[in-house]
């Protein structure tokens, strides 16, 4: 598969309190034939991100139709474990409700911050989410360092999460980086999670992966996701699995890399990737985390 850049199609609008900098990890949902509702984090004037939306027709991606006056995902309240942030990953519409799951966290001291995944979920009916601001997995002996970059299926009665697993962090000079890992885990209700305490996708070398996006085509299925080596930034993988534990990593699939220049030009992390009429788009995060906002490509299928 090759990927046709389409360029940046959405900038953080200091307008707005809540994204006075950033647009990252977009999670696309269809909401109308050709309209999009992309939700993604902003980042406020304190730095600490919540999560908003903007929507746009995927004929014309240049024009934005409507952004979220207020963040839908507001911080937690003081103490709690989404107190410093609160992003969106993946959504899911099951049986009259919508589940947004998302990574929380506080901020730390001899570490950056203290991950942790969540659900709030929005009834047919209601207008705002619901959300207790209580982990819905914490901190295990499986996942001692935190979780983050959930991404949820729910296929045939089962539901399925992947998400990023914190295995360790270390001092490089006097700066801690992280190491994570995607891992699996599987649930009956979307709610309680049996956690299968193995990784999925992760090496020394690939010391730190994350925001997996999954599609599920003719009994594959098809994971991107980004990835860092060490001392390097993030680019996107993909692989591919029949059972959605074991993987294999294919990077001659991925058919997208870094620009020569411009706002991708330096890292491609945090893909959203879906198809529509024909077509698979993918949605990603540029240089510095998305800090120049979101870009787009097309392909055409199949991978």
């Amino acid at each position: 598969m090759k990927w046709t850049k389409k360029g940046s199609i959405f900038r953080p609008d200091p307008e707005f309190p809540w994204m006075k900098t950033y647009a990252w990890a977009p999670t696309a949902e269809q909401i109308d034939d050709d309209i999009f509702k992309v939700y993604f984090g902003g980042r406020n004037a304190d730095n600490m991100t919540q999560t908003g939306w903007f929507t746009f027709n995927i004929n014309n991606p240049e024009t934005v139709l409507d952004i979220s006056r207020e963040p839908i995902l507001k911080l937690g309240p003081l103490g709690s474990f989404d107190d410093s942030l609160i992003l969106s990953c993946a959504v899911v519409n099951h049986d009259d409700k919508k589940y947004l799951y998302y990574v929380g966290w506080m901020q730390g001291k001899r570490v950056r911050y203290y991950p942790a995944l969540d659900w709030p979920y929005l009834p047919t009916t209601g207008k705002r989410f619901k959300n207790i601001h209580g982990a819905m997995i914490e901190r295990s002996d499986n996942d001692p360092y935190g979780m983050a970059s959930p991404f949820v299926l729910y296929d045939n009665g089962t539901w399925h999460l992947w998400y990023a697993s914190y295995r360790r962090w270390e001092l490089r000079g006097d700066e801690p980086w992280p190491h994570y890992e995607i891992r699996y885990a599987r649930s009956t209700d979307g709610v309680n999670w049996a956690c299968r305490n193995r990784r999925c996708i992760g090496s020394e070398d690939q010391e730190a992966v994350a925001r997996p996006y999954i599609l599920k085509e003719d009994g594959v299925f098809k994971m991107w996701y980004c990835y860092r080596i060490k001392y390097g930034n993030y680019t996107i993988g993909y692989a591919e699995s029949v059972n959605a534990e074991d993987w294999e990593l294919m990077p001659d699939k991925v058919g997208i890399e870094l620009s020569d220049s411009g706002p991708d030009s330096l890292m491609m992390a945090y893909p959203c990737v879906f198809n529509h009429r024909g077509k698979k788009y993918m949605l990603y995060n540029g240089n510095n985390f998305g800090e120049e906002g979101i870009c787009m490509a097309v392909a055409d299928q199949p991978v």
